[in-house]
């Protein structure tokens, strides 16, 4: 069937008393497959029981078609490979008392396509007030607190490539 795996890499640095610390964690999420198969093979959807009662699960013939109906069934449509990068950036700075924090996304989808979006502009005071980064902020919540922070860098990218039938997102 289709496979779709989600693929998290997240990097934090972070600069304390001039030294340099990055720390990257990757997840990977798979799709559940169940749903898929149901669709994917219709003649295992038809269950006949011993008793000779025929049971029907869900409804695969409403279903519309995953392949465009062109009359050709050549291998062109599995070969071609569509992906999407989500980068995110967040740079917090210390900038005397106050803490200031600058978030861009970048998407790039296909070869071609980018779209640059600033979630948080420069300049912008990292408070309470930003639902956005409430997850950065419990992250680092130590080192904001710490004197001698200087500035952290989080760089966060989701690829998602579909081939055809297959999707694998790193």
């Amino acid at each position: 069937g289709d496979k779709k795996v989600i693929k998290k890499s997240e990097t934090i640095k972070k600069v304390v008393d001039g030294q340099e610390h990055s720390v990257t964690k990757e997840t990977e999420f798979p799709e559940m497959d169940i749903p898929v198969l149901l669709l994917d093979s219709p003649e295992k959807t038809n269950l006949t029981e011993p008793g000779g009662i025929e049971t029907k699960i869900g409804k695969p013939e409403k279903k519309t078609p995953k392949k465009p109906l062109t009359g050709s069934s050549s291998d062109s449509e599995k070969e071609k490979i569509t992906s999407k990068i989500t980068e995110t950036t967040t740079e917090i700075v210390k900038d005397g008392q106050k803490t200031k924090v600058k978030r861009e996304k970048v998407i790039k989808e296909g070869e071609t396509d980018k779209i640059v979006v600033e979630e948080i502009s420069e300049n912008t005071e990292l408070t309470d007030a930003l639902p956005l980064l409430k997850p950065t902020r419990e992250k680092l919540k130590l080192e904001l607190e710490n004197k001698k922070f200087e500035r952290a860098l989080i760089t966060e990218i989701i690829t998602e490539k579909c081939s055809g039938r297959e999707m694998v997102t790193a």
